[in-house]
């Protein structure tokens, strides 16, 4: 079975178009290039596949009440930690934001667009070439929006490739988890910096290297305050690609 487009609706306007965890907008606004973007995804509380996290038996694993809106980050987080979120903890979390965004609305009336728009005090995003596993890291920490560009089966011999596309994995994964190896503390920010070095040393093996950049912009609208918005952007290309230079990444402070 497939969730129905009318518990599809039902999730995303209950939810208030909300990580219901965080409550970080899921709709990205478009810009004068590319269309808006979904930037969350209808979870299910209950996996559907037996062994998934939360795993059981349900009449329907795709029904509305199965379901929860998470951002990209707290998906992750929350089907990678089973135990610290059971069942019961997830319905509860789902009611309790759901409540939220009937109070919120209900005393402010209709929100405003929810929309991500430039901010004018950050320095414009460029590629800049990642020399280190720490430069990467200060670039994937933490994302709200990602896009990760690959070698093609032509650029490179099929053993470049795969080596380029399992960095561009890890750097995604060790990205997102970024907000918990905070809380852990620098100890786990030590292996990430480490996991994603060895990353770079492989691609520098196989003559790639890693260009990056992050990009600070403000998502308004929507209940909540404006708050900022940072879309990452990593490419892997051969050495000899005509871009390279020495010049250290730009980062934008939070």
């Amino acid at each position: 079975m497939t969730i129905s487009d009318h518990d599809r609706k039902i999730l995303w306007g209950r939810s208030g178009s909300r990580c219901a965890l965080c409550r970080t907008p899921l709709v990205a606004a478009k810009t004068t290039t590319d269309p808006e973007a979904i930037v969350g995804d209808e979870c299910h509380i209950v996996a559907r596949a037996r062994g998934g996290p939360r795993a059981g038996d349900l009449p329907d694993n795709d029904a509305y009440d199965n379901l929860i809106l998470l951002c990209k980050v707290h998906h992750k987080v929350v089907d990678g930690q089973p135990i610290e979120y059971p069942i019961d903890r997830l319905r509860r979390m789902k009611e309790e934001h759901e409540a939220w965004v009937t109070d919120t609305l209900g005393s402010s009336g209709q929100p405003s667009q929810i929309e991500v728009v430039d901010d004018p005090s950050a320095p414009p995003a460029h590629l800049t070439l990642l020399s280190t596993g720490a430069e990467v890291w200060e670039i994937v920490r933490s994302p709200h929006a990602s896009r990760f560009h690959g070698l093609e089966d032509d650029d490179a011999d099929q053993e470049a490739v795969e080596v380029s596309d399992q960095f561009l994995q890890d750097a995604h994964d060790w990205g997102l988890i970024g907000d918990d190896l905070e809380v852990e503390g620098p100890a786990a920010l030590r292996r990430a910096k480490r996991a994603l070095e060895e990353g770079v040393k492989e691609l520098r093996a196989r003559n790639l290297v890693v260009f990056g950049s992050r990009h600070a912009r403000i998502v308004r609208g929507g209940v909540g305050p404006p708050a900022r918005w940072y879309e990452v952007t990593l490419e892997v290309v051969r050495s000899d690609d005509p871009r390279i230079t020495t010049e250290p990444p730009a980062t934008d402070p939070q």
